[in-house]
């Protein structure tokens, strides 16, 4: 298998996708194909954060895996309906894209602008309405774009931790 292709699952939360992300470093996964979307953490009592400088973003409380200095495009969005996001890894360039589809034709076909993004990836129907209530509900999504047969070891080390909401053919 060598075709590109794209597949997703949703995490409980933010500590659950470092032990993902851990997990697929270890087994050698290439973690610039990885894609993060989540509401922003509820901080308590503590600042969280990141930001972006010299080509690299950097974290602040964000979780003991330091996935943040590996990504180079991250961003956090305040969307209506969904509140503050923060998306990192290539769904960002994807959703910012979508963003500037809507704000021309002011349409996202009934889903919320992160689930139109994932749209874009390969996800249909009742699936981006999963993806909606999951991330209202505080969960995360974390998508993997990539070789086919790269993408096949993603899937195969998460499938006994969560279940594959949908995989398709890369997008150019």
């Amino acid at each position: 298998m060598t075709d590109a292709a794209t597949m997703s699952a949703v995490c409980n939360s933010f500590e659950d996708i470092w032990e993902i992300i851990a997990l697929l470093d270890e087994q050698g996964i290439e973690l610039s194909n990885l894609s993060v979307v989540g509401l922003s953490p509820d901080p308590g009592d503590h600042v969280v954060g990141f930001y972006h400088s010299k080509d690299r973003c950097h974290s602040l409380g964000l979780y003991p895996f330091d996935l943040w200095s590996r990504i180079k495009e991250a961003g956090l969005f305040v969307l209506p309906g969904t509140g503050p996001v923060v998306v990192a890894g290539p769904l960002l360039k994807v959703l910012v894209t979508t963003l500037e589809k809507v704000r021309e034709t002011h349409y996202t076909g009934g889903v919320s602008i992160i689930a139109a993004a994932l749209r874009n990836l390969g996800a249909n129907g009742e699936k981006l309405r999963h993806f909606d209530t999951a991330l209202k509900a505080g969960e995360v999504v974390i998508v993997y774009s990539g070789a086919g047969d790269e993408t096949e070891r993603v899937r195969a080390l998460l499938e006994p931790r969560r279940t594959i909401y949908f995989s398709s053919p890369k997008h150019p």
